[in-house]
């Protein structure tokens, strides 16, 4: 399972801009740097979670080597995590993921010694959404609200990714 965590390509990004999506109740269209020249294009349903106004300039973790696809005509580049409980239910629960005060963008999170997405370059996007099969069922929130890859938190060298209240739940 490490082997496969270190094709998955998570960052800390920074979301630079935010906006709804046309026509698209739960949707917002993000722009976030993930420390590389141009800002990635995310498709995100977070709007019954978040405003526009929370979400601007807020750090996230990105998911940044899936294969992109397209949502209401689209295109989403990326992924933002988030702890949640209850997923896909009426009265589910989402909070991103945060990344410690100063972590800058870009930055790969360590689970021990591993640096998540040392073995990402040049791994297909075609087959990612296997190897994130692989990986996902092991990421969860710790009982003190941490992110963890079975049961190790993801640390920046600032300090652990946390949440802001859940425990106990996946992270998708």
């Amino acid at each position: 399972k490490e082997a496969a965590l270190a094709k998955i390509d998570l960052r800390c990004g920074r979301i630079l801009e935010c906006s709804k999506v046309p026509d698209a109740d739960s949707l917002y269209l993000l722009k976030i740097n993930i420390g590389e020249d141009q800002p990635r294009q995310v498709v995100s349903s977070l709007v019954g979670h978040y405003t526009a106004d929370e979400l601007q300039n807020r750090q996230v973790v990105v998911y940044c080597n899936i294969k992109p696809g397209k949502m209401r005509g689209l295109e989403s580049q990326a992924m933002v995590l988030a702890a949640t409980k209850n997923k896909g239910e009426k009265d589910e629960i989402c909070e991103l993921l945060d990344p410690p005060a100063g972590c800058a963008e870009g930055t790969r999170p360590l689970v021990g010694e591993l640096e998540v997405g040392s073995a990402s370059d040049g791994v297909s996007v075609k087959y990612i959404s296997k190897v994130w099969g692989q990986v996902q069922p092991s990421l969860n929130m710790n009982e003190k609200g941490e992110a963890s890859f079975d049961g190790t938190p993801l640390m920046m060298k600032e300090g652990p990714v946390r949440a802001k209240s859940l425990t106990k739940v996946g992270i998708y």
